[in-house]
């Protein structure tokens, strides 16, 4: 009697993921990025002493994960597999408790027929060789109280200042200088205040700003007519900071110019002079730009998407894309 035969090929096929609303497939390897991603950037925010970077990302997180845990994306929607991304990025970072589990995500889109690969954090940390963020390091740094210098209050205000009359200069004159004056008496209330050290570094700071807001003016009238999209980005290859920045801008729907570094080194140490040493450099139409992934940055500017959601009265649709 003939023993009967079996395919192979199908016991052993591949499973067909789904795919996000940007159309890529969310695929082991695409899971892994996005554990790497939250863990090495909340890591790299804490070391730096910025808890309030990474306490923003976090909040972001949760947002949309609440979202979705109270019902607020329909079956059909694009965003139910986008909600995945944001599970595995909330599972990295070990404080507090998510709205909803990533495991728990991935069930509910089963249920749907939409299939996603599961969570295996001792398996990412084996191929990956990226440690879990530490939880009791985690806590310490987003628990302990920022310490601001008397005085630096005064160098953010100053510095503010100045960006208003960069913003104002070419259509009303006398407005800047009223934004330049406030800055000068702004830095002398500083100068007053700091340390030496301090006071050298807010001064330093003060005149880098007074000379972007030169450079400002000379672009902006040679420029302004011909810009179209709602913010320039400046980015770098292999950037965590600068891809979380575009898929935050894409699922708003900002229309958004993309400039890569590498291809225009001038610009770089040009950034650097102006204390923006890290990417992504996030230029608005306004004026005013900062340095890094800054969710923060985006709601105050109504570049995020629940802005853009409440703004259109719309259920939010991934619009936006780079040039």
């Amino acid at each position: 009697m003939t023993e009967p035969t079996t395919n192979s090929s199908e016991s052993q096929k591949a499973p067909e993921w789904t795919t996000n609303s940007q159309d890529e497939v969310i695929d082991p390897a695409r899971v892994a990025a996005d554990w790497v991603q939250s863990t090495t950037m909340v890591g790299a925010y804490l070391e730096s002493d910025r808890p309030d970077l990474a306490r923003d990302w976090i909040e972001l997180l949760d947002e949309n994960l609440t979202g979705f845990a109270e019902g607020g994306a329909p079956p059909g929607s694009d965003e139910l597999e986008d909600v995945y991304h944001d599970a595995v990025a909330r599972a990295a970072i070990p404080y507090g408790e998510a709205p909803i589990s990533a495991d728990e995500v991935r069930r509910q889109l089963a249920n749907i027929g939409r299939t996603v690969p599961e969570l295996d954090i001792a398996n990412l940390r084996a191929t990956t060789g990226i440690m879990p963020l530490d939880p009791g390091m985690v806590a310490r740094k987003l628990d302990q109280p920022a310490a601001t210098p008397a005085g630096l209050e005064d160098v953010a205000s100053a510095r503010l200042s100045v960006r208003r009359a960069i913003v104002s200069i070419t259509e009303d004159s006398e407005a800047a200088r009223t934004h330049l004056s406030a800055a000068n008496s702004a830095l002398t209330q500083a100068v007053d205040t700091l340390r030496p050290e301090d006071a050298r570094a807010g001064m330093q700071a003060a005149q880098e700003s007074v000379q972007r807001a030169s450079e400002k003016v000379s672009a902006v009238a040679e420029t302004a007519a011909d810009v179209d999209a709602e913010v320039t980005l400046y980015t770098t290859p292999e950037c965590v900071g600068c891809a979380a920045t575009k898929r935050a801008l894409d699922k708003a729907g900002v229309e958004y110019e993309e400039i890569p570094l590498q291809e225009n080194p001038h610009l770089i140490q040009q950034f650097k002079k102006q204390g923006l040493a890290q990417a992504p450099i996030v230029e608005t139409k306004d004026g005013e730009r900062w340095a890094g992934f800054n969710p923060k940055k985006l709601r105050e500017h109504g570049l995020d998407y629940r802005s853009r959601q409440q703004r259109s009265g719309e259920s939010g649709q991934d619009t936006g894309h780079g040039r």
